[in-house]
């Protein structure tokens, strides 16, 4: 609002002392020259008019005063003089032009100028006399134009001029407020976002008309606000990201501890026991197989949570790969165990081409069809199938296997949880192969749940199809 006050007052100010000045220039001038000019205009006017009674004159022969006759008007009044010639130098003449006033001449015509200063002849209202002499058969022909009120014209002249700069200086007050307030308004606008900009709020994008260097400012603080914001919101997602990793990690090591705290213990009372050869523990053997499946334990739990620290901070890399080339990896590193456990696979994908990082998706594999072969009867089957779905590939693994609890499934995919409460390492395993899976479906933005179905439990993902190829 300051500068808005300040550029209306300066923009006054200036178009004041300019009108002024020119009002004063215009006066001053008029006071020199206003009266040389308009009996200059007046002058040239009556020698052309003159100069053209002249000439019917001089072609009228004989009839000379009838033809001066036609051209008797109100311009000027004219009489004659009995001479036999001009001469301004002759005494004889001193009554033909006035005394003192200098003649001039303009081809045969003698003029002289008599100002209202002139003291022998008094001319109403300040006027000027104009006379004009010529020589016409032993005649002189005097022409005489009074040019009245000049004093009063000028006058008139400057009090138009005055009331003229009065008007324009009441038309500018208006004028120059809605020009102060049309260059400050954007301005103003553009202050209040980089304001908000400063506090880190950001108001939407100003929408100015103008194609000038303020128009291109405005475009600028645009641009400068949305990248930014972007920038900021970007900085805010990995901090956020940060954080709920630093959080899961801890939670990981949380749980790591306590899932460690029972088997650490138990070897530890073992160890001890056999040491000192307490009751039971003197059957040595019996308990160092026991230490050796606590140990196998921490050691499989120990690659899980290893493994699921790498896949946290790996960059992730897309590729266009068939998913029948991933799945027949997956069975091949399962096949020992499909055999020993005796369960068949009835794989019915069709060859497709999906984005993703093919190793990551054969550990998904892997782990689900793992969780499939030890959570369903020996001898039933794990089906494998796929369908397209708009740009996504939709994956369903389905085994035969008791319901899963609602409770359970909506914490499933959570480190460390089991469904088997019991944690029996025969039953159970570490509690981390779906919470990779998650992680890992996750990294690819991929759309998964677990279900029951009328047969068994079915997980369904999605992938991305490459829509690029041909």
């Amino acid at each position: 609002m300051k500068f808005k006050k300040r550029i209306f007052l300066r923009l006054f100010l200036i178009i004041v002392f300019a009108l002024l000045l020119v009002f004063a220039v215009q006066q001053f001038a008029r006071s020199l020259i206003f009266e040389t000019l308009y009996v200059d205009v007046a002058h040239k006017n009556n020698i052309a008019e003159i100069q053209t009674i002249v000439s019917d004159i001089d072609s009228a022969g004989e009839q000379w005063l009838e033809a001066l006759e036609n051209h008797n008007n109100d311009q000027f009044f004219i009489r004659f003089h009995e001479t036999s010639s001009i001469d301004v130098d002759s005494i004889h003449l001193e009554d033909l032009f006035y005394p003192d006033i200098e003649v001039l001449q303009v081809g045969d015509i003698y003029y002289q100028i008599i100002r209202s200063d002139y003291s022998n002849i008094s001319i109403i209202n300040g006027g000027i006399l104009l006379v004009y002499y010529y020589e016409f058969d032993d005649k002189i022909v005097i022409f005489e134009q009074t040019l009245y009120g000049l004093v009063y014209a000028n006058e008139a002249q400057r009090m138009l001029d005055m009331q003229i700069t009065g008007i324009l200086l009441l038309f500018m007050v208006p004028l120059i407020f809605w020009f102060s307030k049309r260059f400050t308004s954007p301005l103003s606008k553009m202050n209040k976002q980089l304001k908000a900009i400063k506090n880190l709020d950001f108001p939407p994008s100003l929408l100015l008309k103008q194609r000038d260097e303020i128009g291109e400012l405005s475009d600028s603080i645009n641009q400068v606000s949305d990248n930014l914001e972007v920038a900021i919101q970007k900085l805010q997602t990995d901090i956020e990201y940060e954080q709920a990793k630093d959080k899961k990690n801890k939670e990981l090591i949380a749980t790591l501890s306590h899932e460690l705290k029972t088997p650490i213990a138990s070897m530890r009372a073992i160890i001890e026991g056999m040491i000192d050869k307490i009751g039971k523990y003197q059957d040595r053997d019996i308990y160092l197989a026991e230490s050796l499946e606590h140990l196998l334990f921490m050691e499989e739990l120990t690659k899980s949570l290893i493994e699921t620290m790498r896949l946290e901070n790996q960059q992730l890399t897309l590729e266009s790969v068939s998913i029948q080339e991933i799945v027949a990896s997956s069975i091949r590193h399962l096949q020992p165990y499909l055999d020993e456990s005796k369960r068949k696979i009835d794989i019915k994908i069709e060859d497709s081409i999906v984005l993703c990082n093919p190793k990551m998706i054969e550990r998904v594999f892997m782990n689900i069809i793992h969780n499939a072969i030890k959570y369903s009867p020996k001898e039933s089957q794990i089906t494998l199938q796929c369908y397209q779905e708009k740009q996504n590939l939709i994956i369903s693994v389905q085994n035969d296997s008791q319901y899963i609890p609602k409770e359970d499934l909506d914490r499933i995919f959570e480190a460390f949880y089991r469904v088997e409460k019991s944690r029996n390492r025969e039953t159970g395993g570490s509690g981390l192969g779906l919470y990779i899976v998650k992680t890992i479906l996750d990294y690819h933005h991929s759309e998964y749940q677990m279900r029951n179905t009328n047969t068994g439990v079915e997980f369904l993902f999605t992938l991305k199809l490459d829509t690029k190829l041909p």
